[in-house]
């Protein structure tokens, strides 16, 4: 929390003094951001190089071992495809809305996806905080803990979604009216959050899951579910629905992918515990 705090703290030190004070503009935000990342990696090093830290590196340790750096690549490969996928379907998104709406729709939907970020980041906080208690407990055969983890994981995630779901749903125009005044932009952005939260719900049960069998080292499970939302089913949906629906196929898209995508998961996760439990 430390390392994350120095970087993100300077970095809101250093914009203004380099962006203003010394007039580099958004090369000055670029070099703020490169040197307070590079401020933290050295901190981190420090720490890991003295005595205050149970794990002491040396230059030893950076030899590369094949099995340890396949097992890396193979678990967190569902974290790459999750990061990758949206930009993937950031790209299919953008040109179908630039399609069907235009710049006023793709403006309302980059307020919205600004708006759903604000669930997802503690949703992945979470998540990132379960999955070192599943592994432990799933290596070391204390499967009741692992289980217990993982239920709670999902209650408050789903807590987090259900309360985002009221929220975005009733006051969907008083939230984008924060970054927006255009009325045709309110009346659109309004309808189109409407139907894009209509499984919002389910949307803490899927990344609980899909970070459980990261957790568990079960890489090839953890790449579909995180590859299942918004590539899988969202990308072939935004290519079809719009040509029956015109833009509001855009929005239905999100809801029938993510109502689809839950249904996978659930069978998964039921299927799972039943194999934790017979262990």
């Amino acid at each position: 929390m430390v390392t994350m705090l120095i970087g993100a703290i300077l970095n809101i030190i250093f914009d203004p003094i380099f962006i203003f004070w010394f007039d580099m503009g958004i090369s000055g935000a670029a070099l703020a951001t490169v040197l307070s990342q590079l401020i933290a990696f050295i901190y981190i090093v420090y720490y890991f190089a003295s005595k205050r830290s149970m794990l002491r590196l040396r230059r030893r340790h950076t030899k590369l071992h094949k099995p340890y750096v396949k097992e890396i690549f193979a678990v967190g490969s569902s974290s790459f495809v999750r990061m990758s996928a949206g930009s993937v379907m950031a790209i299919v998104l953008n040109n179908t809305l630039a399609i069907f709406g235009g710049d006023i729709a793709i403006a309302a939907f980059g307020i919205i996806n600004r708006l759903l970020a604000f669930l997802f980041m503690p949703m992945f906080g979470v998540v990132q905080g379960m999955q070192p208690i599943v592994g432990y407990s799933v290596g070391a055969k204390n499967l009741e803990r692992a289980r217990h983890s993982i239920r709670l994981s999902i209650n408050t995630t789903t807590i987090m979604s259900v309360i985002a779901f009221v929220i975005l749903l009733i006051f969907p125009r008083q939230l984008l009216n924060i970054f927006s005044t255009d009325q045709g932009l309110l009346d659109l952005g309004s309808r189109a959050m409407r139907i894009i939260v209509i499984m919002l719900p389910t949307i803490g049960f899927q990344v609980v899951v899909a970070g459980m069998y990261q957790a568990m080292g079960r890489a090839k499970e953890a790449l579909v579910l995180s590859s299942l939302r918004q590539v899988i089913l969202l990308v072939p949906l935004l290519l079809i629905l719009p040509h029956f629906f015109g833009l509001d196929g855009v929005w239905y898209s999100f809801f029938v992918a993510d109502g689809s995508a839950v249904f996978v998961t659930w069978w998964m996760y039921v299927r799972e515990l039943r194999v934790i439990a017979n262990v």
